[in-house]
């Protein structure tokens, strides 16, 4: 095919051209336009079309005619092209500004493109509608100087665009020539070595063939002695002249060893093989010491060959075995050359010559090695060396390659209360659960997509199913009404969408946040597993810069759903047994265990089923006392001092002049340890119904507490219960914990008392939850993950890291201390004490009167949660402070009461 192309261009290219055709075709064509008086005609049309520059498209047309018709081809630059039409446009608009004007002049003429024709025509003006209407619209919109200063840049963008494909051009021209230069003409020092190679390898060649015919006129001389008849006997054995080696001893250890120490002698010498047999010197040795080699080396004297061997000049093959004892070739002796070490005979190995460049042969041995390559880092000592490798060697067997660890180049805070020791994260591989393939519900997806169209049709409602998403336990169907159709009939199919669809708990999403389409969620038949495993592996739980980031599931789009606690900042987890309540406390707190290192998070764990649930944490380095609490009474004394932490914390925010735990752990004197510790703490209470059921009112102040100013002194709670009832979620705990996770619940009052709207008792159970953030309310499938696999992570975790604990603050917790006492902080002191009263009443009464030029009123509320003590600690402080004269008494309406002592009495007594 390609052989015909180019054929018939060469036969068109050797094609006289048709001039007597094209005179014949124009002469034709002009007759016929006078004949039917045309010509004026078509002349006027195309004078108001274009003006005389008509002309020029015809003469351009005639031109690719031509090279056409010659097979020549035209390869014109795009950049060239249209920075050329760019040019020409703007050059021609700019020469008919004048002939516009001349019509805009004209006040009565209403302008329009039909003018601009017929004034072209009738004018015969160069420019036409093409570039008159142009003109007098420029002319118009920007008037006279704006219309040239646009033409002129406009002129001026088609020269940039031509001067630079120039510019181009001319550097890849160089470019090209630059290369080639580069690889036609070698490197001076390549040519250098090749050009000493090639006049050696020359001379080698010139001595061999001297030596060669000498040997051969020696052997011409002697052929006599080779007969049969001239072997030497046994008792009178006979050498050949020059040769000190008998024709009987050929085989003797003395011929051996000659002919190893020829073979051997011009390697050890320095001599390197090439590929036909001759060797050259070796690269390492220098010119002068090969010169004044060859200066030491004598002249080779010819010798009677061996019958044993034939050696040649510089050749390391020891011996060339004969057949029937007729020698094949002639034999001379090899200069004597100093080698460096006797060695034994050895075969020459096929080896390029640029495969053999840098390596470095061991004479009379096999073997070779190649050199050391030049180190280009700095030389360090061996010692330092060798600990690196170790610690290398420590680190690769710790981590294998699923290993979470990635390296940070935060140093970590040096503080007394927690060490800084390198954390070992657990590893993937621990986690075995695999994801379910979600494809297999496609044909399930289909099948119900088919049956809701038809439903519509039935009841004549003008809509119809989109699309759809196939998640874990749903799939979402999202529906799209037709103009005219209220979404409230579609909204009243919901029992004729549970007939038709076989089901129970469909759930509608009226309208999906972001389109135009409502959503209808209609259960699988099976639910799927999502491994946690992927979450963790995942780049978004990876690259989260938060440490308190956790693992919720995946959402209706399959995406994963990875939260920030710090930004919740608390959470709230609800739903009956079976849900899978327990499973998403558990992928909570293995997502903090990937995720940050004890010296960063700090865990404190209530169950109160006795430790059935978290058990399997105890002993972990993240947490704050070795043991999760099981007794109300411990829980409560963690809650207590939870907030005395907070209060210290702020005191030490206040103290560094920031506002929050992560500005904080930013300080370079946290990062050098100068400051206190400041983990972040996250309290996990189970069971929080049980709790509250044997110590509500104090439980419950504690989490407002919390829960109120907790966040910015990094400390967060979770609180899980199976029984979302009023008296456990009341509306203190609601109005301060705004994130929540509701699983599947028995009515729709419960899920009211979750999120504030009903859902939640429609859901699959097993994982299927609704996660409720400040952005909305999201269908999201837990991730999952078992208990076995939940004891391999942990005891990874407790094997492969120590665990410290603070005694002081584990005895707070568990045994508890007298109200007021310290934290295991300083509690800055009460001034003096008096006699048979709290120790913080002179504390709360010092509180009551700081500002002397205010009314200042003080309540028990107030000094519980300024003092951070009981409702019963308070009010017997506040009777006391009645019983002194320094507040007013109670009217028994609950109000605050009025401070009645003043600043300057308090000074008096207690100071300030």
């Amino acid at each position: 095919m390609d052989g015909t192309i180019h054929r018939t261009k060469r036969q068109n290219a050797k094609r006289p051209f048709p001039w007597g055709d094209i005179i014949i075709w124009a002469s034709g064509i002009g007759a016929l336009l006078m004949l039917f008086r045309l010509g004026g005609v078509i002349s006027n049309f195309l004078y108001g079309v274009a003006g005389v520059y008509i002309f020029c498209v015809f003469v351009i047309t005639a031109i690719f005619g031509i090279c056409l018709r010659t097979g020549k081809r035209i390869r014109i630059n795009p950049q060239y092209l249209w920075g050329a039409i760019i040019m020409l446009l703007a050059f021609f608009t700019a020469m008919h500004v004048g002939f516009t004007q001349s019509v805009v002049n004209d006040a009565n003429t209403d302008f329009s493109g039909y003018l601009s024709y017929c004034f072209s025509s009738s004018h015969l003006t160069p420019g036409g509608v093409l570039f008159a209407l142009p003109s007098y619209l420029l002319l118009v919109i920007s008037g006279t100087v704006g219309t040239y200063l646009l033409l002129g840049m406009l002129y001026l963008v088609g020269l940039v665009l031509v001067i630079n494909r120039v510019i181009t051009k001319n550097r890849e021209q160089r470019i090209v020539t630059m290369e080639t230069k580069t690889a036609t003409e070698p490197t001076e020092n390549t040519n250098d070595y090749a050009k000493n190679a090639a006049e050696l390898y020359e001379k080698l060649q010139l001595a061999n063939k001297e030596v060669m015919r000498e040997n051969r006129r020696n052997f011409d001389a002697n052929k006599s002695l080779l007969g049969l008849g001239a072997l030497p006997k046994k008792d009178n054995p006979k050498t050949i002249a020059g040769s000190p080696i008998a024709l009987q001893d050929l085989t003797s250890p003395e011929a051996i060893n000659q002919a190893s120490m020829q073979a051997s002698g011009a390697v050890q010498g320095g001599l390197r093989m090439y590929n036909d047999g001759v060797a050259i010197p070796w690269q390492g040795l220098d010119s002068n010491s090969w010169s004044n080699m060859q200066q030491q080396t004598p002249n080779p004297s010819p010798v009677m060959p061996t019958m044993g061997s034939v050696s040649y000049p510089y050749m390391p093959s020891a011996t060339m075995p004969l057949s029937n004892g007729i020698p094949q070739q002639p034999s001379m002796s090899v200069p004597p050359v100093t080698p460096m070490q006797p060695s034994s005979p050895w075969e020459q190995p096929s080896m390029p010559w640029g495969q053999a460049n840098g390596m470095q042969w061991q004479g009379g041995n096999n073997n070779w090695t190649p050199p050391a390559a030049p180190d280009a880092t700095p030389s360090t000592p061996a010692s330092n060396r060798r600990r690196n490798s170790s610690a290398v060697i420590q680190n690769l067997n710790n981590q294998t390659a699923l290993s979470l660890d990635i390296p940070s180049d935060k140093k970590e805070p040096a503080g007394d209360t927690y060490k800084n020791i390198r954390y070992i994260k657990p590893t993937l591989d621990l986690i075995h659960t695999q994801s379910m393939d979600l494809s297999q519900f496609n044909a399930e997806a289909s099948e119900k997509e088919t049956k809701l169209n038809e439903l519509f049709q039935q009841y004549n409602v003008r809509a119809r199913v989109h699309s759809f998403n196939v998640a874990p336990a749903v799939t979402r169907f999202e529906i799209v009404p037709e103009l005219g159709t209220r979404v409230a009939q579609i909204e009243n199919l919901r029992d004729d969408m549970n007939f038709v669809l076989k089901t129970n708990n469909t759930r509608m999403e009226s309208p999906i946040e972001g389109k135009n389409a409502i959503g209808i969620e209609v259960p699988n038949h099976t639910i799927g597993t999502v491994s946690i495993k992927d979450l963790l592996g995942s780049r978004e739980f990876i690259t989260h810069k938060s440490p308190l980031a956790i693992c919720v599931g995946k959402n209706i789009n399959g995406e994963p759903i990875i939260a920030d606690l710090a930004e919740m900042p608390h959470l709230l987890v609800a739903g009956t047994t079976g849900s899978g309540k327990s499973v998403c406390i558990n992928t909570i707190l293995t997502s903090l265990i990937y995720k940050t290192s004890p010296e960063d998070l700090k865990l404190v764990l209530v169950d109160m089923k006795g430790g059935v649930e978290l058990g399997m944490y105890d002993g972990l380095p993240h947490m704050l006392v070795e043991r999760c609490i099981t007794n109300a009474t411990q829980a409560v004394n963690a809650f207590k001092w939870l907030i005395r932490e907070m209060d210290h914390r702020y005191d030490l925010l206040q103290g560094q002049h920031v506002n929050n735990i992560a500005l904080y752990q930013t300080l370079p004197a946290y990062k050098s340890g100068q400051i206190p510790a400041m983990p972040y703490i996250v309290m996990v209470v189970d069971e929080t119904a049980d709790l509250m059921s044997r110590n509500k009112k104090e439980v419950e102040d504690c989490i407002q507490s919390l829960a109120q100013k907790a966040r910015a002194a990094g400390i967060h709670i979770i609180l899980a219960t199976q029984r979302p009832s009023v008296d456990v979620i009341s509306g203190v705990i609601k109005a301060n914990i705004g994130t929540r996770i509701a699983f599947r619940v028995l009515s729709g009052v419960d899920s009211r008392t979750i999120l504030d709207t009903i859902g939640a008792e429609t859901l699959m159970g097993r994982g299927d939850m609704l996660f409720m953030t400040a952005k909305g309310i999201d269908r999201v499938q837990c991730c999952f993950m078992t208990n076995d696999e939940l004891r391999q992570v942990t005891n990874f975790v407790r094997e492969k890291n120590p665990s410290e604990y603070n005694a002081e603050i584990e005895d707070q917790i568990l045994n508890g201390l007298p109200d007021g006492s310290a934290t295991g902080f300083s509690d800055g002191g009460d001034g003096p004490d008096v006699g048979g009263q709290d120790p913080k009443l002179v504390a709360v009464l010092r509180y009551a009167v700081r500002d002397n030029n205010v009314r200042r009123t003080l309540s028990i509320s107030e000094i519980q949660r300024k003092f951070a003590v009981g409702f019963g600690r308070a009010g017997r402080i506040m009777d006391q402070l009645e019983q002194l004269g320094f507040v007013g008494a109670d009217f028994g309406n609950g109000k605050a009461r009025e401070v009645i002592a003043t600043r300057e009495q308090v000074a008096e007594l207690y100071g300030l």
